[in-house]
């Protein structure tokens, strides 16, 4: 009987040790799953400071030209400085040999949260070719060559309106470039967030399914 018992523990070993892998399996899944959503959230949330940062420093820019107050040209400097830390990750990421650790000042600079910057770069690196994320990079660049515009336009107002050399046919001629600057920024604000959520909900659809 003594010897039974001590044969029927490695059959009964054999028997159990595939579930409990599969269990283990399971939950490795489930946790990876659950870092790629957080880290998806961060991500949307990023593209979110990043919307607001450029309309921002419209506003404050436009708003500068009427009042030439220095308040509103810092208010206008910290707006504008949330999409190029934004900007500042990118570049970092995409060169040949990624700079990491401009990459985490850039999207502090963004006004991300600290605990969420390694999962924004982790998420980044390894989704930049997945069709709908690549859609939304494409368009981020396209919203960032506007951002680039209206920083040109700032500094030309900055140097006119600091000098006193800026006539009212001069200040206008600013706003109204700002305006043409919103007119397009805009649309590819909306079509960079549309993008970036079809990618979010996709990414979603394929961890459902990969969970089952």
């Amino acid at each position: 009987m003594r010897q039974n018992r001590t044969l029927d523990k490695p059959r009964l070993l054999g028997l159990v040790w595939p579930f409990i892998v599969v269990v283990l399996l399971q939950a490795m899944l489930a946790g990876g799953s659950l870092y790629v959503l957080s880290a998806v959230r961060s991500y949307v949330g990023g593209e979110s400071l990043w919307s607001k940062g450029q309309k921002d420093a419209i506003y404050y820019l436009t708003l500068y030209a009427d009042s030439r107050a220095d308040e509103d040209f810092r208010r206008y400097e910290e707006a504008i400085a949330i999409p190029l830390g934004d900007r500042e990750m990118r570049l970092a990421l995409d060169q040949p040999d990624p700079d990491i650790e401009a990459a985490r000042q850039g999207i502090l600079k963004g006004g991300n949260h600290a605990d969420d910057v390694t999962a924004i770069i982790w998420l980044y690196r390894n989704f930049h070719d997945f069709s709908y994320f690549e859609r939304a990079i494409e368009l981020w660049l396209v919203g960032d060559k506007y951002v680039m515009e209206l920083i040109d336009v700032a500094g030309k107002m900055r140097a006119g309106i600091g000098a006193g050399q800026a006539s009212a046919e001069q200040v206008q001629q600013w706003k109204t470039e700002i305006h043409a600057i919103n007119e397009k920024v805009t649309p590819a604000a909306k079509a960079f967030s549309d993008a970036l959520g079809e990618g979010s909900r996709a990414l979603l659809r394929l961890l459902l399914v990969a969970n089952l």
